[in-house]
């Protein structure tokens, strides 16, 4: 487990400081259903994770792509609302759970499926929020 650096009780416990990384590259569909398209990335602090598992996050971002785009593919809906969602989940767990601590909960959800045209017309994906 990766904790910040002045996190000295954990430190003691056997916690690290070191983050741990992980690469990955994201899926953009080939030709003729070639490869699956990654659709979303969740990013979420152990405050959703110990209380809601990845499938079912998968399954809360899903449903909230198809409510939202009525199952029409590659249809825009919104990532922020789909964390708010998630964070709610979590935080109503926490509070049946432990109703005098609740941990820190954050969760960032990217849509993948975002596309912008460049100058010259071609789509290119972008990451993150814009002016």
């Amino acid at each position: 487990m990766s904790r910040s650096f002045g996190d000295s009780a954990v430190h003691a416990a056997g916690g690290s400081s070191e983050p741990e990384v992980v690469e990955y590259r994201v899926r953009e569909g080939g030709r003729d259903g070639e490869v699956e398209e990654d659709m979303f990335l969740i990013l979420a602090s152990d405050g959703v994770w110990d209380v809601v598992d990845n499938q079912e996050a998968v399954k809360v971002v899903g449903h909230f792509i198809g409510v939202s785009t009525g199952g029409r593919e590659g249809g825009q809906w919104d990532a922020k609302e789909a964390a708010i969602a998630l964070v709610r989940i979590a935080r109503k767990r926490w509070k049946r759970v432990s109703p005098q601590m609740i941990d820190d909960i954050t969760c960032i959800v990217v849509n993948l499926q975002v596309k912008d045209k460049n100058e010259e017309g071609e789509g290119r994906r972008f990451i993150g929020s814009r002016e």
